[in-house]
């Protein structure tokens, strides 16, 4: 699961900036974690924090508690048990904090080409890795130790649980792959390949636990030439592809996919924008729910609930990036695609995580 629902005041209904990079006294035991890649080989990888209650989105809060960096290329985040788990890409580590101080209490590593990170449980992290053939780590959530190890695709990049499967979107990597693995959560053992389509980078389940895959294609540097995106429906039932939709062709930007109240939420700068789809449709948009619009591209996004008093108030969490040695930007907007505020991010934000 990428989102759970959190408890968010909105009190302003019009567009500003408010960030700060002072995180002391702050309690992080929940709310939302965005992780900011930084610039590659720079060690200037970092997390934000979103503090709802002083609704200020507070930055470098890793290298504000512990009194130094975080690490080079930071990809991803994941809260079990109290402890939060944050991917170092490039520095091939995962760094594992106090949810409620965020002071570090210790370091897992050396991993090849870490990735993603999944609380299956509250005793276990599972973490995709791998640049060519990959394999998913199984670590224990007390003793911070790898305890067992799967081998799956090529690239393997997010997890998505649904009942006892993990489902391992197998990106290619450095080199090419269409599939999606299906591990059984007891045994540890591929139970299922599923052959979807060109790259798929993106995963979530929908109100009837079906799977739907994201695909982003083959840029046109790869050897035979560019292929499109696709929109993948798997059955819940049989595991076979239910709808299948091209979505046209995407080069560098990322590609993500969402879930929210039975619409599917899918798109990214290269695609135009992002897109709003009931979950069952059997044709897709033809307009953005939200444009890519500017100089600055739409790197991730996620949808979750604003709640003020009494008020439930669906919202589109949108990054956005300028270019690779500059502070990116948070966007919240609303159900009627109307931006409500921006706040300066860290440098090149790449994913929201609530918990």
């Amino acid at each position: 699961m990428k989102y759970l629902p959190v408890f968010l005041v909105l009190f302003f209904l019009y567009s500003c900036e408010k960030s700060d990079e002072n995180s002391q006294k702050t309690d992080f035991s929940s709310g939302i974690i965005i992780t900011n890649e930084g610039g590659f080989q720079k060690n200037n990888g970092s997390v934000s924090f979103f503090d709802t209650k002083n609704d200020i989105l507070r930055n470098n809060i890793f290298d504000s508690v512990n009194k130094r960096s975080l690490g080079d290329v930071v990809q991803s985040f994941a809260a079990v048990s109290g402890k939060g788990f944050i991917v170092a890409n490039n520095s091939q580590k995962i760094e594992v904090v106090d949810l409620k101080s965020f002071a570090s209490i210790g370091v897992i590593s050396p991993f090849s080409y870490p990735r993603f990170a999944l609380g299956v449980n509250n005793s276990e992290v599972w973490v995709s890795n791998g640049k060519f053939q990959g394999k998913i780590y199984v670590i224990d959530v007390k003793t911070l130790k790898i305890k067992d190890s799967v081998d799956v695709g090529f690239g393997p990049e997010v997890l998505l649980q649904v009942e006892n499967s993990v489902f391992v979107a197998n990106s290619g990597g450095w080199g090419s792959d269409s599939t999606i693995s299906e591990i059984d959560v007891v045994s540890k053992k591929v139970i299922k390949t599923h052959f979807v389509g060109d790259l798929p980078v993106d995963l979530v389940s929908d109100s009837q636990k079906n799977i739907w895959v994201l695909c982003k294609g083959k840029p046109s540097y790869y050897a035979g030439g560019k292929t499109q995106a696709k929109l993948v429906k798997l059955d819940s039932q049989t595991k076979q592809i239910s709808l299948n939709f091209d979505l046209g062709y995407s080069e560098m930007n990322p590609l993500r996919l969402c879930y929210h109240y039975e619409n599917v939420y899918f798109g990214g700068a290269d695609l135009g924008g992002i897109f709003k789809m009931s979950e069952k449709n059997t044709e897709i948009p033809k307009t953005p729910f939200y444009k890519q619009e500017g100089t600055q591209q739409i790197y991730a996004f996620e949808m979750a609930d604003l709640h003020s008093g009494e008020l439930i108030i669906p919202t589109l969490y949108v990054l956005k990036v300028k270019s690779f040695d500059s502070n990116g930007i948070l966007e919240t907007v609303n159900e009627n695609s109307v931006v409500l505020k921006t706040y300066s991010a860290g440098i090149v934000p790449n994913g929201i995580w609530f918990y």
